[in-house]
């Protein structure tokens, strides 16, 4: 539950973040704190992004937050190609809960603070519109999203930065990873540099993560490509092999 406001006359978003619902609870082996981030979009400093930990009270279901945060220098006139996100993880920023993008066009700004419930797309499902969240550098990480369905599916983002010739791969997220095994297998994901004539010039792989369809890896890799070279990557997310899992890629 949230409220967005803006005051024309300083140029200011005002916002306040008052509960999370929906969190499963300690007996569910929900977590004890979480971590909110709020960043204005597109983000161009760390002035843009805010952050709060919560702790759940001892006979709270629901984290009460009641944390208030400000962006100024924001221009009225350019209202429309703002966007704010909100993301909530466990404590320390282990893992994403879910998060949600919304479009400050789309938002009744003078509605008095009044406080509105949002729903936060689950972790499996998250996805990044494409405004106002446009590339902010030609090295930031470009997330694709994820989509319903029952497919083996992986999140990624790239990003190549010409003053340093170093290409970023950061391996986020998976989803449905899981053929018809009675439980999800042990997963990672290889991700492999390829010369033009198919000569394999780097290599790199996540850590594993057991028993999970849906898996958050959270890791990132950088390869060394000159500005001129012609290369292809290769990402694979392989199965541990086990007496019961024979093929080890999932795609």
């Amino acid at each position: 539950q949230l409220s967005l406001h803006y005051i024309s006359k300083r140029q200011t978003l005002e916002g306040e973040l008052h509960e999370a619902a929906g969190i499963p609870g300690r007996s569910r082996g929900g977590p004890e704190a979480i971590c909110v981030s709020v960043t204005l979009l597109p983000k161009k400093s760390k002035k843009k992004q805010r952050k709060f930990t919560v702790r759940r009270g001892k006979s709270e279901e629901n984290f009460v937050i009641k944390q208030s945060f400000v962006f100024k220098h924001v221009e009225k006139d350019n209202l429309d190609g703002y966007g704010i996100r909100f993301r909530v993880y466990t404590e320390n920023k282990k893992h994403l809960i879910g998060e949600l993008v919304q479009q400050l066009s789309k938002w009744d700004l003078d509605s008095h603070n009044l406080p509105h419930w949002v729903n936060l797309d689950p972790r499996s499902n998250t996805s990044r519109p494409d405004s106002p969240t446009a590339s902010e550098t030609s090295s930031t990480s470009s997330l694709q999203s994820l989509q319903h369905g029952g497919l083996p599916q992986l999140q990624v983002g790239l990003g190549y930065s010409e003053i340093t010739n170093r290409l970023s791969v950061a391996v986020q997220r998976g989803s449905n990873l899981q053929d018809l095994q009675t439980a999800p297998p042990e997963t990672y994901v290889k991700v492999v540099l390829l010369s033009d004539t198919g000569t394999r010039l780097a290599q790199s792989k996540t850590s594993s993560r057991k028993n999970q369809p849906n898996p958050s890896y959270m890791e990132t890799f950088v390869f060394q490509v000159n500005n001129f070279q012609p290369v292809t990557l290769m990402i694979s997310v392989k199965a541990k092999k086990t007496i019961s899992i024979k093929k080890d890629l999932i795609g």
